[in-house]
């Protein structure tokens, strides 16, 4: 079960494709978990930041149960959906500490792992936990697309 939760400004129908989107992708990813997850809509995060979205987790627990989704104010329809299931695929491995962060003492910053392989260096598209998000975000939103018409 999810809990959705809204921050800056949105309307009705960006909610309501979040909440069915979200619905979806958490019912296929994490079925079993409570979640809370904040959408925070900021304001052209794509030219400031070169991102449509991202998520962070904000409890620093073992598994993580409390998420914000940042998201570009504006995206069209398809482009949300897409980053709802993208993000969640990311919350999944979170979850399942597949994808977690090891604070590094020598540099003192912190290092991306990717199911116990630093994955820091390699190209964002590279990146094993990326590909399986834009993986299952391609199969996901298919699937949910067909259950929508």
């Amino acid at each position: 079960m999810i809990s959705v939760f809204y921050e800056g400004y949105n309307n009705q129908a960006e909610r309501d494709i979040i909440d069915s989107a979200s619905e979806f992708a958490a019912a296929k990813l994490f079925p079993r978990f409570k979640v809370d997850i904040t959408f925070r809509f900021i304001k052209n995060l794509k030219e400031k930041e070169k991102i449509e979205g991202d998520v962070v987790f904000l409890d620093d627990s073992y598994r993580p149960r409390d998420f914000i989704v940042r998201v570009h104010k504006g995206l069209a329809k398809d482009d949300l959906i897409t980053l709802v299931i993208h993000e969640f695929v990311h919350i999944k491995q979170y979850m399942r500490k597949e994808l977690y962060f090891k604070f590094d003492k020598k540099k003192w910053t912190y290092k991306i792992h990717f199911k116990g392989r630093n994955v820091d260096n390699v190209k964002y598209l590279d990146q094993p936990h990326e590909k399986e998000a834009y993986r299952l975000q391609e199969k996901l939103y298919k699937e949910y697309i067909n259950t929508i018409s």
